[in-house]
């Protein structure tokens, strides 16, 4: 599914789940409960602040005992709050009654005294509805994903101990974030990612209140864990309606732009992340090789003198040649030079780092598309992986040939389309080009070959091909075995349209079949004439059903 179509069905479901927790039991309980606690002024909410930061559910020890079912636990010290106390005293209103006694009135007025207040763990006992449930399991490389969320999180953050019942902190002041250590392996991502949202999306001086910042920081949080596989409904969905507390969910649909550009943001930089952890090679990063590669293409259009500039790179893969790595790299260029020129400059002098050689594509942004367009192409086409039992397979990239499109053939098929491609042209002064791969098994190990192959300079298509003159033979002797096959079913047909010429053709490719296992697998194979017709091996082979 492509990323945009991806995230636009996870804010679907972050505002349908939000919106059907309100209706739920479980919030109509945590509501029951939650209306029991005192809603205590700025200058209270600031005091309890100043002695406990990491408060959050306040009460007096015989609410605690009254209305919670909770006792405060032994040696508990209380925060001191101010509670305002009405009382009354009577005074004089100037005027007398009929005996002349002076006429009194009572007038209220407020005192102030010390309140003794406890947080919820500094207590025990029937535990408190909660609307967030915390999550349990493992995830798929954890300590990847650690690594990389450090990446985009303007903040240092520590898995460490920590008071209260928050799991997680982000601290503006000292610019530091905290996560609670002992939780799950999901939890602790989740708080890991809401921590990192503060940190990007919040500042202590800005002017969104407590509760909007709370229901962006995790409904990003559920954004990006969603995006990367992690669902944290359970949690997200209840915490997300208790700090909005608000049916209409007019929070939530205000923040909307901003929760999705920012989760954008932090799953581009993970993903980089992972794929740095992932892919590097020979300790060279995706984002080391993407940087040569751009810079070697530049030093090959300043050596050419063209005018071109460098817009993008993408590592998208590597291959092994004996005992070379060749790592694949796309590299974006704007500029009205050829794509095919660049490639022969550029890789006519190898770009080697660390013993990883770079097979560098260039792409020119007018005539290929934009350079994550063309990336997601390439990867459609390297899904079908080669098998050792494959014949060599030819993927068409790009072509600036109208009559060959991107796709997938055989060796053979290939060079039957580039054979005719070259009839049409020769003698037009007029040629085109093919970015191709070629995927073949060579004794008995899986490799693949980038290159660009020019139409209309007369040559055959191995010819084109940048391989070794072993390679090149090897090439040509599947192309035999192919020819021989489509042969026996066109200018060396025994009987056009009958039983016997269809076993005739099962004969001559399971033939076939059989001498290209031996090819794959040997250098210098013993490859056998192919069959002629005999009536006995046809009836053989009436139970043998050949997959066309």
């Amino acid at each position: 599914m492509p990323k945009d179509s991806k995230m636009e069905l996870i804010m679907q479901r972050l505002e349908e789940g939000v919106d059907y927790f309100f209706k739920s039991d479980k919030y109509k309980e945590y509501l029951d409960v939650m209306c029991k606690f005192h809603d205590y002024s700025l200058n209270n909410q600031l005091l309890i602040a100043m002695q406990n930061p990491d408060a959050t559910y306040v009460a007096g020890f015989n609410s605690w005992r009254n209305n919670f079912e909770r006792h405060v636990k032994k040696g508990e010290k209380a925060m001191i709050i101010i509670a305002p106390m009405k009382r009354y005293r009577e005074v004089e209103t100037g005027e007398t009654d009929l005996w002349g006694k002076p006429i009194m009135d009572k007038v209220e007025y407020i005192t102030f005294r010390p309140v003794y207040v406890f947080d919820v763990s500094q207590t025990e006992g029937k535990e408190l509805p909660s609307i967030a449930t915390r999550l349990d399991g493992k995830v798929d490389n954890f300590d990847d994903f650690m690594f990389s969320l450090r990446t985009a999180s303007p903040y240092p953050f520590n898995i460490m101990e920590m008071g209260g019942t928050a799991n997680g902190l982000c601290n503006y002041a000292s610019e530091t974030i905290s996560i609670r250590a002992g939780m799950s392996e999901a939890q602790t991502l989740k708080t890991a990612v809401h921590e990192t949202a503060h940190a990007r999306v919040h500042r202590i001086d800005d002017n969104k209140g407590r509760r909007q910042k709370e229901v962006e920081a995790e409904s990003i949080a559920y954004v990006v864990c969603n995006y990367f596989g992690l669902d944290t409904s359970d949690y997200s969905f209840g915490y997300v309606a208790g700090w909005a507390g608000d049916k209409d969910n007019e929070i939530l649909r205000n923040s909307l732009d901003t929760i999705r550009n920012e989760a954008y943001e932090i799953i581009d930089v993970v993903e980089k992340g992972l794929r740095e952890r992932k892919e590097k090679i020979n300790e060279l990063t995706p984002t080391e090789m993407e940087e040569y590669a751009k810079e070697a293409l530049a030093d090959s259009i300043a050596e050419l003198g063209f005018n071109s500039r460098i817009v993008g790179a993408r590592y998208y893969g590597y291959t092994r040649m004996d005992e070379e790595v060749c790592a694949k790299v796309m590299v974006e260029y704007a500029g009205s030079d050829r794509e095919d020129t660049l490639f022969n400059d550029v890789n006519e002098n190898p770009v080697i780092v660390n013993g990883v050689r770079l097979d560098i594509n260039p792409i020119n942004e007018e005539k290929s598309g934009d350079l994550e367009s063309y990336y997601q192409m390439v990867k459609t086409f390297e899904r079908e992986d080669m098998t050792d039992d494959s014949w060599p397979m030819v993927t068409v990239v790009h072509s600036t040939y109208n009559d060959i499109a991107p796709g997938k053939m055989n060796i053979y098929e290939a060079k039957a389309a580039i054979d005719k491609a070259e009839s049409k042209l020769a003698g037009k002064d007029v040629t085109a080009s093919l970015r191709i791969k070629l995927s073949f098994t060579y004794e008995g190990e899986k490799r693949e070959i980038t290159d660009i192959v020019h139409i209309g300079e007369g040559r055959d298509f191995i010819e084109y091909l940048n391989v070794s003159s072993s390679i090149a033979t090897y090439m040509n002797r599947h192309i035999q075995l192919l020819d021989t096959v489509h042969r026996a079913r066109t200018v060396d047909a025994i009987s056009p349209g009958t039983i016997h010429q269809e076993r005739y053709e099962d004969m001559m490719y399971e033939w076939a079949e059989e001498q290209r296992r031996k090819l794959n697998y040997n250098t210098i194979p013993d490859i056998e004439k192919p069959p002629s017709y005999r009536g006995d091996l046809v009836k053989q082979h009436e139970e043998w059903e050949m997959i066309k």
